[in-house]
């Protein structure tokens, strides 16, 4: 996986769906009312329970009440509702296949029902099927060009397959269709983050936390970007805020961590790296700034671990590669040090922190005879 400016690590991978709940709530039976985008009562009185919970938050009760209700006779509107609400659960749950099949179902009772073909793309992005993500959200914006949802489910697809500018593109006609989707403001954001232009990444946060400024993912996502523009007192500001709310946010603490190291507090720095990966020890991208925090702290049998985890995840990684060769040497095992420095020179250098490791391991490698 890249790194951000080879040192920060992979850009988040905030919760897709994590506003959309709130979003898709406007399209279903509103629990408790039994009224809604159909406006259509249960069939029968002792359906009342379960239609509350079909279109309640829980996915486990959802699937159950909606099963329940498909089971009989629904009219067709209710039949949608059902389907459109039991999809949704069946994807909180992680079950796409199911969910795919309800929204498929729900389009031959509706073919051009708006929530179920928007949904039905959100469920390929969630398979990674990012082709038929934007096959689906295509016919989704056909039907109805207005849809800021379709154009939203869009953007994400087509930004996880590397088309950047269109993914900017679609979240901005999402945004100019609902200047209230926060959403879609901070995806904006994290793709102009992934191209580098962080002022623009932060002018979209700073919009997605006028309208909640509640947003965690937002804050985070600015303080990654202050950071990366050298702003890292304001950027400890944001993570701090993030952290104090979710002491378990392993991305921000390792953020956090990279502020810390460069502001020269290692101490600090070790103490999030540690501490985000108790809570994730697969963020692969977070050994190399932990190892070099170690190694500044001349802690190198831990620096050396971190480093032969990343080299292992990241063969090519000049730092990792580099300091790893260095903390070896520091530690006596100049023979075992020789591999690891030159595969640090093995990679063009895109940054300075790359520059300043290839420089290091090749001084090292003439102080020890090398060529």
């Amino acid at each position: 996986m890249p790194l951000i400016n080879g040192k920060t690590g992979p850009m988040p991978s905030f919760g897709y769906r994590a506003a959309l709940p709130a979003l898709a709530a406007a399209m279903i039976i509103a629990a408790g009312t039994l009224t809604g985008v159909w406006g259509i009562a249960p069939a029968r009185a002792d359906d009342t329970a379960d239609w509350k919970l079909c279109a309640g938050d829980k996915a486990d009760e959802v699937i159950a009440s909606c099963t329940r209700l498909l089971a009989g006779k629904l009219e067709a509107k209710n039949e949608v509702t059902a389907l459109g609400n039991r999809g949704w659960a069946y994807n909180e749950k992680g079950d796409y296949d199911k969910a795919l099949a309800d929204y498929t179902s729900c389009l031959k009772v509706a073919p051009t029902n708006d929530y179920c073909m928007s949904e039905l793309s959100d469920t390929y992005n969630l398979r990674k099927d990012y082709d038929k993500a934007i096959e689906a959200a295509d016919a989704a914006i056909k039907n109805n060009p207005k849809s800021e949802y379709a154009n939203y489910v869009k953007g994400f697809a087509l930004f996880k397959k590397g088309d950047l500018d269109g993914a900017i593109a679609s979240f901005s006609t999402s945004a100019d269709l609902n200047p209230r989707f926060a959403k879609a403001y901070f995806l904006r954001g994290q793709v102009e983050a992934s191209k580098q232009d962080y002022a623009a990444a932060i002018a979209d946060d700073n919009k997605a936390l006028a309208i909640n400024a509640d947003y965690d993912d937002a804050r985070a996502a600015r303080g990654f970007s202050q950071y990366n523009l050298g702003k890292l007192d304001a950027a400890l500001a944001d993570l701090d805020t993030v952290i104090t709310r979710n002491p378990k946010d392993a991305w921000t603490l390792g953020i956090r961590g990279s502020v810390f190291m460069a502001k020269g507090n290692d101490a600090k720095a070790l103490a999030d790296f540690d501490a985000a990966l108790a809570v994730d020890a697969t963020a692969d991208w977070m050994y190399t700034p932990r190892g070099m925090a170690n190694f500044h702290l001349k802690k190198f049998a831990d620096a050396i671990l971190d480093f032969q985890h990343a080299v292992t995840a990241y063969p090519g990684s000049i730092e990792a590669n580099a300091y790893l060769g260095l903390a070896l040497v520091e530690t006596g095992k100049k023979d075992e040090a020789k591999a690891p420095l030159h595969g640090a020179l093995d990679s063009k250098a895109r940054t300075d922190d790359e520059r300043k490791a290839q420089k290091l391991a090749l001084d090292k490698l003439t102080e020890l005879g090398v060529n």
